[in-house]
């Protein structure tokens, strides 16, 4: 019976001030006494039970006494005897409206057009109440529980004929709202002066969100409030969105990488709400432009690079946005070294005037379907959570090849045959694997691993000297063999070196690209100057006999 007993809560209004909320909690924890005890004690659980329920009762006179206010001063001064002062007065409390008779409370709510047969059987429970236990006559409740539901069918029988009072409430609250207005502000005012319960929150709040009243930051600010303060129904806010943003427009300002029609939010729950409107769009790309400091950041680096991007550069994007955006922070990059930089319809992202081509790749983890695909880094929320996980190297190590193979190299083939085509022009890949998130060999970077076939560090525990095992290949899942050593030979000789980042374009450095590190490959037919080696970190990598030597320079 208590859990049933806790839905006396939902009648009675979100907010109270401090001695309501005392009392309530008096009577609430005097019922839970007696209902957990298993003595005849139990019998008498409904008295506080009934003070409850005649709490409901009177917060919801106080509301009417607020909107039909001559009806009530009327009906007030019938039944008010020696109370009439305090009855009239302006200050009138949920306490004070115990004065009235009990059974003579409920016909105050003919005012909101409540059947009378209703009233009669609310009448009926006071009645029983105070007849059979309110007195020494020797009664005893035998069927508590079933009392206790009529009370709540009680109160939902009068809860149902408060809407067009919760509805005028909210018109009034709409129809003199301003864009300067916190909505939040209005609607906790509402809840304090007008007693509203759960029910009453849900009939205004649908209402406030289904209007076109607020502007759309207002209508996010409500719809956030609901979701974080009252546990809101998101499915409600989910289909009330529709009306407040136009879902078929995109409209792009100049000075941002993002169309204008999102909006900004604060909740991970908005969030997913934003999101399953727009399931087509890279949830990376949508977290983004909902959230300010991130859009900030890439706006940024958007107005940088905004005379270098092709036409489809923002389209794109919605759909692939961890890519494109590495392809803007390496334009920004390349700029910010002062370096002169041509992009075009086709061929390479880049061509750097006296220092070569350059193409943009940024593996993600894949399809999470397929047993080839990264999986997510587990982040534990709590110290209980905290476990042991292993790091899919070579996962993420085939993801790298995918992409260096798929659009870089295959790509350089095609450009072969196009007349803009210079063989004699160094090509560098840029390689960003920020978006498979797990933690990286601090000794020996993935993409290294990928391109040289390097494993496991080796310690010669005899003089400390450190080496690496090797391999040519891993395996897919499949059992077919991917090769792991792009420059460990001259098949891929075209490719002059590659540069290389394992922070995501969200959580680039202050010091734009002091996250990125560029190794040569010791078999390219066209050496990269060394003016654009320096400056970044790098590696090198040299040839000598049937050995590969690599020299971290930082």
């Amino acid at each position: 019976m208590y859990e049933d007993a806790q839905e006396i809560f939902s009648y009675l209004p979100i907010r109270r001030n401090q001695l309501e909320s005392d009392y309530i909690d008096h009577l609430w924890n005097a019922f839970s006494v007696l209902d957990e005890s298993n003595t005849s004690a139990r019998a008498f659980n409904l008295m506080p039970f009934h003070l409850l329920f005649m709490m409901a009762v009177q917060y919801k006179t106080l509301r009417i006494s607020k909107t039909h206010k001559k009806a009530c001063e009327l009906f007030f001064c019938g039944v008010a005897g020696r109370s009439k002062k305090e009855l009239l007065s302006d200050q009138l409390s949920v306490f004070d409206i115990a004065l009235i008779n009990e059974r003579t409370i409920p016909e105050i709510f003919q005012l909101i057009d409540l059947e009378s047969e209703k009233i009669n059987s609310i009448k009926k429970l006071i009645d029983d109440r105070n007849d059979r236990l309110a007195h020494a006559k020797g009664g005893i409740e035998q069927e508590p529980d079933e009392k206790i539901a009529l009370y709540i069918e009680a109160l939902q029988t009068i809860r149902s004929n408060f809407y067009f009072m919760n509805q005028q409430i909210a018109e009034n609250l709409l129809s003199g709202i301003t864009i300067e207005d916190d909505i939040t502000q209005l609607l906790e005012s509402l809840l304090s002066s007008h007693a509203l319960d759960e029910n009453d929150l849900v009939e205004v709040a649908r209402i406030l969100l289904e209007s076109e009243r607020p502007v759309p930051a207002q209508w996010i600010e409500l719809a956030e409030y609901l979701l974080t303060q009252f546990n809101f129904d998101a499915e409600m806010i989910k289909t009330t969105y529709p009306k407040q943003f136009n879902l078929k427009n995109e409209t792009y300002p100049d000075d941002s990488l993002f169309f204008e029609e999102l909006p900004n939010v604060s909740t991970n729950q908005m969030l997913d709400i934003v999101k399953a409107h727009y399931p087509a769009i890279d949830p990376y790309y949508l977290a983004s432009a909902c959230t300010e400091e991130r859009k900030r950041k890439f706006d940024v680096l958007w107005k940088n690079f905004m005379p270098y991007a092709d036409r489809h550069f923002r389209s794109q994007a919605k759909t692939n946005f961890h890519q494109r955006t590495w392809e803007m922070y390496v334009g920004n990059i390349l700029l910010e070294k002062k370096l002169t930089i041509q992009s075009q319809s086709e061929g390479p992202d880049f061509i750097i005037d006296k220092i070569g081509y350059i193409e943009c790749v940024a593996p993600t983890k894949g399809n999470p379907t397929k047993p080839d695909s990264v999986p997510e880094m587990f982040v534990a929320t709590t110290p209980e959570e905290i476990r042991v996980q292993d790091v899919p190297v070579d996962k993420m190590i085939l993801r790298i090849t995918g992409v260096i193979k798929d659009k870089a190299l295959d790509q350089y083939e095609n450009w072969k045959s196009k007349k803009w085509f210079d063989s004699k022009i160094p090509f560098i890949i840029a390689v960003n694997t920020g978006d498979l998130s797990h933690v990286e060999d601090p000794s020996m970077p993935n993409v290294l691993k990928a391109l040289f076939g390097f494993q496991f560090m080796q310690i010669n525990i005899k003089t400390d000297a450190t080496n690496f095992s090797h391999r040519d290949k891993v395996d897919k899942s499949n059992n077919e063999s991917v090769p792991v050593n792009y420059f460990i030979n001259k098949d891929f000789s075209f490719v002059s070196g590659v540069l290389f980042s394992d922070k995501s374009v969200l959580n680039h450095p202050e010091n734009i690209g002091e996250d990125c590190i560029f190794v040569n490959n010791p078999f390219a037919n066209n050496l990269v100057d060394q003016s654009f080696v320096k400056l970044f970190k790098n590696w090198t990598a040299s040839k000598e006999n049937d050995k590969i030597s690599l020299k971290k320079n930082y």
